[in-house]
């Protein structure tokens, strides 16, 4: 039996959205653009004093740190979506801090995943699976991480070096996801197959920090590679 196109629906749903209020959606890919043209803006072009994050995790963190000194300047309101709420008892995650912090801060409103994107009205709006919705919304801003994509790359040499991204198992057409790694890679960095071709950005564990190791290790890999072929000088 075929099931409806709930994730066709969604994308049209948030076209139809956007088209309706330009730049009102932003993703933390352009969190550095919004920080540097419509952040310094926003204290006065700010309509409704509220901003939507979508995710919780390491992208939520970075934006929070950007926008929270708001609330005491303009008043913003911050609202967090998320579809895992916090668990501050589970002190096996290395971040369940954060999920104190959540579950105890009163400069924070959590709500669940978004259902509808309301494009309907003269008010940007927002509706959750709870039925709840919030009416007025300055920004959208998805912290929901990335899908490794490397169209830069010819599908020839991805195929050589056996560079895929892994399907999202819980996905009845197997694409990826947020949950998909990258195959043929050593320390989640140098290809197998070819150790010239190297990847910064690709582990998911301590992101920004393993992002900094990586960048060090293809230097130093380099480095050491230049130096040892000039003293060699091989053929």
């Amino acid at each position: 039996m075929s099931q409806p196109n709930n994730r066709a629906n969604g994308d049209a749903a948030i076209h139809q959205y956007n088209q309706k209020f330009p730049g009102n959606l932003v993703h933390v890919r352009d969190i550095d653009v919004w920080n540097h043209e419509g952040l310094p803006k926003y204290r006065d072009s700010a309509k409704y004093r509220r901003i939507l994050i979508v995710g919780k995790s390491f992208s939520c963190m970075d934006v929070l740190k950007r926008i929270i000194s708001l609330q005491e300047t303009i008043g913003l309101e911050i609202i967090i979506s998320t579809d895992t709420p916090p668990a501050p008892e589970n002190t096996a995650n290395p971040f369940y801090w954060f999920d104190v912090w959540l579950s105890e801060t009163k400069k924070i409103s959590l709500k669940p995943q978004i259902s509808k994107f309301i494009s309907e009205t003269s008010v940007p709006s927002i509706q959750f699976v709870d039925g709840s919705e919030i009416q007025g919304v300055d920004n959208v801003i998805f912290a929901t991480g990335y899908i490794y994509s490397f169209p830069f790359i010819s599908d020839r040499l991805l195929e050589s070096c056996k560079i895929f991204v892994t399907a999202d198992p819980r996905n009845l057409d197997g694409a990826p996801s947020y949950v998909s790694r990258v195959t043929g890679l050593y320390l989640h960095t140098f290809s197998i197959a070819d150790p010239t071709l190297t990847f910064c950005g690709i582990s998911s564990n301590a992101n920004f920090q393993s992002f900094h190791i990586s960048a060090k290790a293809i230097v130093g890999a380099f480095t050491k590679f230049n130096k040892l072929f000039h003293e060699q000088r091989p053929d």
